[in-house]
């Protein structure tokens, strides 16, 4: 994911882009597809890649053992973290990161839950389900007001199964 689009994904920091850069290649050989790279502190700085299948599939965990060998041995390398870190590589699960515009407009009349950087309408943590998205902005029908929020003060949104949601793919997988 190159330039602009790499630009246009919601939440990343620069260095986290950098990261996404360096890391893609190894992900796509891997027969993955990257999904969120983030960098927390967690006690010690964590460095955390979320892949899933290329073909939009759940990723098996032999695939993300193998990912993460081949990051830790392109880290050890390229060395582009001060100090130590721990690498975590898992696949996105039910409470799936949404990072584009696309992702975004695939989930409409879904719940979301969006962490913002700067309040809006006293809050930077808002739960709703979005009713429409543009390439600056998204409307989300919270509980209480309908609420139109700026893509670019974004850090995180993320798809939230409802009870309702789960239940039907439990029952799906015959579990």
């Amino acid at each position: 994911m190159k330039g602009k689009i790499l630009d246009a994904l919601i939440g990343l920091t620069p260095y986290e882009k950098q990261l996404w850069e360096l890391l893609e290649p190894t992900i796509e050989d891997c027969g993955l597809k990257m999904v969120r790279v983030k960098l927390v502190q967690k006690g010690r700085q964590t460095l955390e890649i979320m892949v899933d299948g290329a073909d939009g599939k759940s990723v098996i965990l032999d695939k993300c053992a193998e990912a993460s060998r081949r990051m830790g041995r392109l880290l050890d390398v390229e060395d582009p973290l001060d100090g130590n870190y721990a690498l975590e590589v898992s696949s996105p699960g039910i409470d799936r990161p949404l990072l584009t515009v696309e992702e975004l407009r695939k989930n409409i009349d879904k719940q979301v839950k969006i962490v913002l950087n700067r309040p809006v309408n006293g809050g930077r943590k808002w739960k709703g389900i979005i009713k429409q998205v543009d390439e600056n902005s998204i409307v989300i029908t919270t509980t209480k007001e309908d609420l139109q929020l700026e893509i670019a003060d974004m850090r995180e949104v993320v798809r939230k199964m409802t009870k309702d949601e789960v239940a039907v793919m439990m029952k799906a997988a015959n579990v």
